[in-house]
């Protein structure tokens, strides 16, 4: 488990899973904040659950894994003003429930073969989220 940790600035952009925190196969990630990143600020493997952080200012806020199964819970964070997409899902299983999302230049990014289910997520700003999923063979659920 993360918990309660402050993340500064990293600017290495190397790779898709180059984060602040690479959370693997049941990492928990809770009450974190995380500013100024500028590839993921938390990159989710498997079933590695993100809760409660505040992620700002970074290119992607969630990075979720496209090879490792399981759900990925993605509950209760505060994105604000990421530079790409707040919430970045691949593919697999995923959960977003009880999000804010404010000033991102995307809100949710669901590529192909993402089950992606949505709840109580709140948006201001730019980003809107997407009406229907990015990619034909994605399912959103709202």
């Amino acid at each position: 488990m993360v918990e309660n940790c402050a993340v500064y600035v990293t600017t290495s952009t190397s790779s898709f899973d180059n984060a602040s925190i690479s959370a693997r196969y049941g990492t928990t990630v809770r009450r974190c904040s995380i500013p100024n990143v500028a590839s993921a600020g938390v990159f989710a493997a498997g079933n590695a659950p993100v809760e409660d952080c505040q992620i700002s200012q970074c290119a992607r806020g969630v990075a979720a894994s496209q090879f490792a199964g399981g759900i990925t819970l993605i509950e209760g964070n505060e994105f604000n003003d990421c530079t790409g997409t707040a919430i970045d899902l691949p593919a697999r299983k995923r959960m977003v429930i009880g999000n804010r999302l404010r000033g991102n230049a995307a809100n949710i990014n669901a590529n192909a073969n993402a089950n992606v289910v949505l709840g109580e997520v709140v948006v201001c700003g730019p980003g809107t989220l997407p009406a229907a999923a990015a990619n034909p063979t994605a399912s959103l659920v709202w």
